[in-house]
């Protein structure tokens, strides 16, 4: 039976005009209530975020499943190479403490500051170009590629002498550690959505602050198991210990991480995870739609997103917040008052507090949508720390805990790329030049501040350099600007961008949909919303409910119109270029039905099809009223195949699909001009209508399997369609197509039998399909229901979707190309717990 067997037009509001947009089952009974209709809601998902959850409500099991790979194996990944990263980066202050300074004779100079600034000026030529490679060649080879180069010049670390030869290699670490913060960044933000991101952004990065403090078990542990073995001091030895630590997780990277969602080609994928993926993404408008050509110049530097993100990140490096770590443990030396294990294991605690608040601060911003906020708490947390340590001459006990509460600075690293990230939206190469320019710059202008006024030389007072003093200064900086500066800027972005788009409607095509808040509707609503260049007006009896709110703030332009009202028809189709109708029987026949008296002498059916038929025919005479003809280039039909003429009379009351025959006639006859721009889609068989007819939904048997049981032969290939989804693709082909085609508006022809058994697979429950008859289906249900919808099935049995209409074509026949929904993409995604018990 055709889509049609459901209300689709909310003009017509009723209570079997449930959508599956409004999650609503309803069961049909004989009760005498105002029809033959029982509501069974499902229970509406809280708005309400809860707290310290690592999904979204309302996550299908399916979709977590797709989140928990992603989790396990490009995470981790990300994971193990920050920590890596962080590691190979932090080991040469734990060596400087422990041994290596006093060994090679370094100290009165700046040799730890410019070991600092040697791997800064590789990170600084590195990061400008690693972040346009990963959009060309596969993160899977060059990330792991980049961490086994770089281990190997930190293996060679150990058999340095002499200042310069560190220095060259501190170069070229740089140069290939340049690829792990902002390439990774780059990759979580193709994969997670906004409300994901700041949480697994946080847990990559805390796996770096863990780094950093396993730097420093790992050379007290070697300073006292391993000092003097071979012939070479601990800290020798902590280079080779990291090189090994790298080797088993580059291997791990080029065998699972899952490059991007257009082109991951992971083992741990099936399609239907690859496509959802790609439509998580997409359904956040951020498709990937940057092309890597000499006008991606142009969309970098002409972007607001380069310059706010490269100055807050700037701002952040220059606290020297990221060296902090070393000046504690100079201190610690200084005092005299502790061990070699000591000055190792206390500075740690920086990398406690840095994980606790990265914790926190990524679920909070998550929570609240934002990130200005919680920059604006840390940042005056910051200032409180930099303040005393300004001060310095305060007990050392107080000192200590300013040093150790610092820690709370790594939080702004994730809290910055993923608002980066979400910023540059679905322009691969903005947002991943925008990552690796802000790291670079941020790197470059702290040499020169790094050098001069926090010298190592100077540290930990920097009495002479004022090093304290100034660090604040740039830590207020950040305050203002993360807090309060960037989220202004990007508010007046946004409402500039908006602007935009309402200074150039007048030059864009527009879309009037009828039954815009159904499923029909929204779909069509949804696929025009998506196309920069066409407008979307939604006709609505009701402007002020809620669905149609919603749709507005989507984007919507809501209209008011009455169908009963051709005036009010006529003044919401004004300057419209395509209008799609979408008419509703079965609001009608509910209407007669809970109120016998408005049919007079006429059936149920008759009066339901007289009034879809005059709503029909009305809004063909709207759309040929001067004033709406004159821009109209396509009216868009939905229908049904004329029952009584290609049954040869065998079907002559299908009335649902027989009205539709009726409009299209009057159209022709009546409204040539209109008809001259008319195209049909023909729609097929809901495959969401087990919502709305209980008894179609899979029933849980005493075996514990699960049943389907239909008057539909199990040979019979069922043309399905996902409606909510696919509808406006069919509908999109039929604009850019000549007027006067007809297409099948199908997502995929299945069998029931091979439909419960992917159902059952995917669901992982035993399942079949049973054929019953037509009255053991219909039993108990309204007489007249019950007739429209049996002879509706049995039509489509013997005949067909389309009845053998030669004129109406597959979208292929018409040499168009519709994306359309798999049937086991629409399984896996769907909400199936008030079936599954």
């Amino acid at each position: 039976m055709a889509s049609h067997t459901v209300s689709d037009n909310t003009i017509s509001a009723a209570p079997l005009a449930a959508t599956v947009d409004a999650k609503n089952r309803t069961s049909i009974t004989s009760s005498p209530a105002a029809a033959s209709l029982k509501n069974d809601a499902i229970a509406t998902v809280a708005s309400n975020r809860r707290w310290f959850s690592w999904h979204e409500p309302g996550t299908s099991p399916e979709e977590k499943k797709l989140i928990f790979k992603l989790d396990w194996f490009m995470l981790s990944f990300a994971c193990l190479m920050f920590f890596i990263k962080q590691l190979d980066q932090n080991n040469i202050s734990n060596a400087y403490v422990s041994g290596m300074a006093d060994e090679l004779g370094f100290g009165p100079g700046n040799e730890l500051s410019w070991m600092n600034t040697y791997f800064s000026v590789g990170t600084i030529l590195g990061g400008l170009v690693s972040n346009l490679i990963i959009t060309v060649v596969r993160p899977r080879i060059w990330l792991p590629s980049c961490l086994l180069t770089w281990s190997v010049f930190v293996l060679a670390l150990f058999k340095c002498n002499h200042a310069y030869q560190f220095y060259v290699l501190r170069f070229f670490i740089g140069v290939f550690e340049s690829a792990a913060w902002p390439g990774v960044m780059y990759c979580l933000g193709s994969w997670y959505r906004k409300s994901e991101l700041a949480r697994r952004s946080g847990l990559f990065v805390m796996s770096g602050v863990l780094g950093q403090m396993f730097s420093g078990y790992l050379q007290a542990a070697l300073f006292t198991g391993m000092h003097g073995k071979g012939g070479m001091s601990a800290w020798r030895w902590l280079f080779i210990f990291d090189f090994i630590l790298a080797i088993p997780v580059a291997a791990y990277g080029f065998v699972t991480f899952p490059d991007t969602p257009h082109t991951t080609r992971a083992f741990y994928f099936d399609e239907w995870e690859r496509e959802r993926s790609r439509q998580r993404i997409e359904e956040e408008g951020r498709k990937p739609v940057g092309k890597m050509d000499w006008s991606v110049i142009r969309r970098i530097f002409g972007s607001w997103q380069v310059y706010s993100f490269t100055a807050a990140y700037s701002f952040w490096t220059l606290t020297c917040g990221s060296y902090v770590m070393q000046y504690f443990s100079i201190y610690l030396k200084k005092t005299g008052l502790y061990t070699v294990p000591e000055i190792n294991n206390i500075p740690t605690c920086i990398g406690a507090v840095n994980f606790v608040v990265m914790v926190s601060t990524g679920y909070i911003a998550d929570k609240l949508g934002g990130r200005a906020l919680v920059c604006g708490v840390v940042g005056c947390w910051m200032i409180l720390n930099y303040s005393i340590l300004t001060a310095w001459d305060v007990p050392h006990k107080l000192r200590m805990a300013a040093f150790i509460m610092h820690g709370c600075y790594g939080c702004f690293t994730p809290l910055i790329a993923g608002w980066a990230n979400e910023a540059c939206g679905g322009d691969q190469q903005k947002r991943a030049f925008v990552l690796s320019f802000m790291v670079s710059v941020g790197s470059a202008v702290v040499i020169p501040f790094q050098q001069i006024q926090m010298a190592s030389g100077e540290a930990p007072e920097f009495s002479k350099t004022h090093g304290w003093g100034s660090a604040l200064a740039w830590v207020v900086a950040l305050t203002l600007w993360t807090g309060i500066g960037l989220p202004l800027v990007q508010r007046w972005r946004q409402k500039e961008v908006v602007h935009q788009k309402q200074s150039t409607k007048a030059m864009s095509q527009t879309i009037v949909v009828i039954g815009v808040t159904g499923a029909q509707g929204g779909s069509v609503s949804r696929t025009f919303l998506q196309l920069p260049s066409w407008n979307v007006r939604g006709i609505t009896r009701n402007p002020g409910g809620e669905s149609a709110k919603r749709l507005k703030s989507e984007g919507v332009d809501i209209v008011q119109g009455d169908l009963d009202d051709k005036e009010s028809l006529i003044r919401a189709f004004r300057s419209a270029h395509v209008i799609f109708s979408n008419t509703d029987f079965f609001a009608h026949l509910q209407q007669a039905m809970a109120q016998p008296d408005r049919t007079k002498s006429r059936t149920t059916l008759e009066y339901a099809y007289e009034r879809e038929v005059g709503q029909g025919i009305r809004i063909a005479e709207a759309a040929a009223d001067p004033s709406v003809i004159k821009t109209l280039e396509r009216f868009v039909m939905s229908t049904l195949s004329h029952a009584t003429k290609w049954s040869g009379g065998k079907y002559k009351s299908v009335y649902h699909f027989d009205s539709k025959a009726a409009m299209i006639k009057a159209t022709e006859e009546r409204f040539p001009g209109v008809a001259a721009r008319m195209s049909t889609v023909t729609i097929g068989h809901y495959v969401t209508v087990w919502k709305l007819f209980d008894r179609l939904a899979p029933k849980l048997q005493p075996d514990g399997s699960y049943l389907v049981s239909r008057n539909t032969p199990p040979d019979f290939k069922m043309p399905f369609i996902v409606t909510e989804r696919d509808t406006g693709g069919f509908v999109k082909a039929l604009v850019d197509l000549p007027p006067n085609k007809h297409i099948m508006g199908v997502s995929e022809e299945m069998t029931l039998p091979e439909w419960i058994e992917i159902w059952g697979r995917v669901n992982g429950v035993r399942a079949a399909y049973k054929e019953i008859s037509r009255d053991e289906l219909f039993e108990g249900v309204p007489e007249d229901f019950a007739k429209e919808i049996g002879d509706g099935f049995d039509y489509f049995h013997e005949f067909g979707l389309t009845g053998g209409d030669l004129a109406i074509l597959h979208a292929d026949q018409l040499g168009v190309k519709v994306p359309v929904t798999s049937m086991e993409e629409y399984i896996r995604s769907e909400d199936w717990s008030t079936v599954i018990q």
